[in-house]
């Protein structure tokens, strides 16, 4: 009887204070690939639930993670909208490929879809002194869609806003100062805004980090801004929105709406607004 109550509380304390080796507990409520981005010194050593956007899967590992027998025939990386593999990111995704049930799931994944992935921090030095992060994962769990509330009630469902100054619901867009983006950029991926800014007019660039993170490139789409953090891109396949910026003179304000995309670099965060709507700020 007391072997087995001591084995009951030696179960107890490996739930509560984590495995040997440094492993925490996993948290009810994963946090965020931003947070964990931005703090990820802090989660060294420890397995974390966290969640994120996949992006699509990369068959070439950091060959700077051969140091420690990770390679392209031992691991698969996994990219993720807010910093690619190629770019060296702050923190890399890898699922052994010794893991068949995890890489099933993770080939079935969709780009931009929203997971929950569980893996352990760890990091290493390179042989240029600099040193970054990576997760070995060994868990994605695919989130069950929300229920429609309204389902079944009969009533047609209203079309999201698309461009254009007859979009439908503007109160679904939360207003954002220029002055307020450094502050808050962390807190914006996948966030719906509404910010008035002066359009420079066409024909001007964005930096290459702004494409690749909206999918775009300089022929399909109309540059606002093109900051070294920060970027605005109208889709030209938004008609109404294009519509709008057409015959503007320079400096002329507009209301910008649409959807956030974040990733994290260096120290800071690099937001690009997606715009889905367009309209006249006045003065």
């Amino acid at each position: 009887m007391q072997n087995l109550i001591g084995s009951l509380f030696l179960a107890v304390a490996v739930l509560l204070l984590g495995f040997p080796g440094g492993t925490a507990v996993l948290a009810d409520e994963p946090i965020t690939y931003q947070e964990l981005a931005n703090a990820r010194s802090e989660y060294q050593g420890k397995t974390v639930r966290f969640t994120g956007l996949f992006s699509k899967t990369n068959p070439s590992v950091d060959p700077r993670l051969a140091a420690r027998g990770i390679t392209d025939k031992s691991h698969v990386a996994i990219d993720t909208p807010y910093r690619p593999l190629s770019e060296g990111g702050s923190l890399l995704l890898l699922a052994p490929k010794s893991n068949a049930r995890l890489i099933e799931v993770i080939q079935a994944l969709r780009p931009r879809q929203e997971v929950v992935f569980t893996g352990r921090v760890l990091s290493l030095t390179a042989d240029s002194g600099a040193l970054f992060y990576y997760v070995l994962l060994s868990g994605v769990e695919v989130p069950a869609p929300e229920e429609n509330e309204d389902e079944g009630s009969g009533e047609p469902e209203e079309p999201p806003a698309t461009g254009g100054s007859n979009g439908k619901k503007p109160d679904e867009y939360v207003a954002v100062e220029p002055g307020e983006l450094a502050e808050r950029a962390a807190d914006l991926g996948d966030r719906k805004i509404r910010i008035v800014l002066p359009f420079g007019g066409a024909g001007r660039r964005a930096p290459a980090w702004a494409y690749r993170l909206g999918g775009l490139g300089p022929e399909d789409s109309i540059v606002v801004q093109g900051l070294p953090a920060f970027a605005v891109l109208v889709p030209r396949s938004n008609a109404a929105a294009v519509e709008q910026l057409e015959g503007a003179e320079r400096g002329t304000r507009f209301a910008f709406s649409g959807t956030c995309r974040v990733e994290p670099y260096n120290r800071a965060t690099r937001v690009l607004l997606l715009v889905e709507k367009v309209e006249p700020a006045g003065e």
